[in-house]
């Protein structure tokens, strides 16, 4: 039967397995470290082959057609911002 205590207050813990490298980030293999190092040597980040390349498996990962790969966040949201139409003075529309 299952206590009715939590671990905190002296229960069984619910998780008993270690959690390794789980909660190590970022996990970098070799094979990462190449990559990026083999992207900087040539100077070409946006619109080269490895970032097309990327986009076509991360599309097909996701099982769509297109996807975009952004090198901030900031890249992202205006896009986002853009593809949904958000333009300037969108905003003092908004407060109506």
């Amino acid at each position: 039967m299952a206590s009715s205590r939590l671990a905190l207050l002296g229960g069984p813990k619910a998780i008993t397995r270690e959690p390794g490298d789980l909660f190590t980030w970022p996990i970098v293999t070799r094979e990462d470290e190449e990559a990026v190092l083999d992207v900087l040597h040539r100077r070409a980040m946006s619109s080269s082959d490895v970032t097309k390349e990327f986009e076509r498996e991360y599309a097909a990962w996701q099982g769509r057609k297109h996807a975009l790969g952004f090198s901030t966040g900031t890249a992202a949201i205006q896009a986002a911002m853009f593809a949904c139409g958000v333009g300037v003075g969108d905003e003092s529309s908004a407060r109506a």
